[in-house]
């Protein structure tokens, strides 16, 4: 979770040894909150720019991408800032 600002999804937790069980009780305890269908998050994380692409991504699947105007504000290509536009 810390490579993707604090998210995570369903097949990566099973990937990890996590069951539902866990999640479920850490869900509970607040340790772990909802971002999205299946996407799970640390709280405390700030919510930055790079944390809503990761959370679209992992909302989508593994198999999407960033493309045109975001993934050139990511690549902090000009004249392609982040903003309000891209959020």
């Amino acid at each position: 979770a810390g490579r993707q600002c604090g998210l995570f999804d369903n097949d990566q937790l099973i990937e990890v040894g996590g069951d539902d069980w866990g999640l479920k009780w850490r869900r509970g305890t607040g340790a772990i909150t909802q971002q999205g269908v299946g996407v799970y998050g640390l709280p405390g994380w700030p919510e930055t720019f790079q944390r809503k692409i990761w959370r679209a991504h992992l909302v989508a699947g593994r198999h999407s991408v960033a493309s045109q105007w975001t993934a050139a504000a990511l690549h902090k290509l000009w004249p392609f800032p982040v903003g309000p536009a891209l959020t």
